[in-house]
């Protein structure tokens, strides 16, 4: 796993948590409010951006109307209003499965 990896290159102990299970039913508004609450205390979440770039990317901050990436391709935002959960119809470029909702413990 790339977490084991990158904690053995760093020497570091780094594990990866999922925030949801895979047979959660999660809204959006519940996707939404799991990585806010994780942003406000500091922690960056892990999340995939399905849909129009097909990329995983790290939600660093968070504002009302966007959300704010770290990104190996140069992304620095996307919007709230372009995202939908995978359990949500269709309404948005990006969608985030609720699966792929992760945090790191260093």
């Amino acid at each position: 796993m790339m977490a084991e990896e990158a904690g053995q290159i760093l020497s570091l102990e780094i594990s990866l948590r999922r925030l949801f299970r895979t047979k959660d039913a999660v809204s959006g508004q519940q996707l939404r409010a799991t990585i806010e609450r994780n942003i406000r205390k500091g922690v960056p979440v892990l999340i995939e951006l399905a849909g129009a770039y097909q990329h995983y990317t790290v939600v660093a901050g968070i504002s009302e109307k966007r959300v704010i990436l770290f990104d190996s391709c140069g992304y620095r935002w996307i919007a709230w209003r372009s995202c939908w959960a995978n359990s949500d119809p269709a309404q948005g470029r990006h969608q985030i499965p609720h699966y792929s909702v992760s945090v790191f413990k260093i």
